[in-house]
């Protein structure tokens, strides 16, 4: 995809488009053996109620009320929600840590930090 945009390349890129298509058919018909997939297998959208109508799905709900039904009837042991991480936290998030910690480690030695940029003494008191 990065390279020369050619006539050639395109057309792989419809061939491979057009079975990646065929094969999410193959799977909606395997897992909606009642559902007539060439009349929803157009290219279209459907939202929500709509889908529900033409046997895409089987109910609309948020994510949470799935969860809360199947933890009826059953012992949960451990639910924990992770807020997924921006890429530039990924790549700075231990960096971060590590300078937190450099620092909160000289500031309770007694230490007394300089900053690099003007080598000017600075005060114990760091905000983190």
């Amino acid at each position: 995809m990065l390279g020369e945009n050619t006539e050639e390349g395109r057309e792989k890129f419809r061939e491979e488009l057009n079975e990646t298509h065929q094969l999410f058919k193959d799977f909606v018909k395997r897992m909606r053996p009642s559902l007539d997939i060439e009349q929803v297998a157009t290219g279209e959208h459907w939202y929500g109620q709509q889908a529900v109508e033409k046997g895409l799905v089987d109910e609309i709900n948020t994510s949470d009320e799935v969860i809360l039904s199947l933890m009826e009837g059953r012992e949960v042991v451990n639910v924990r929600y992770m807020q997924r991480k921006r890429l530039i936290d990924r790549f700075t998030g231990s960096a971060g840590r590590e300078r937190r910690s450099i620092v909160a480690t000289l500031v309770a030695a007694g230490s007394k930090a300089i900053d690099v940029k003007t080598n000017a003494r600075l005060r114990p008191r760091v905000l983190l």
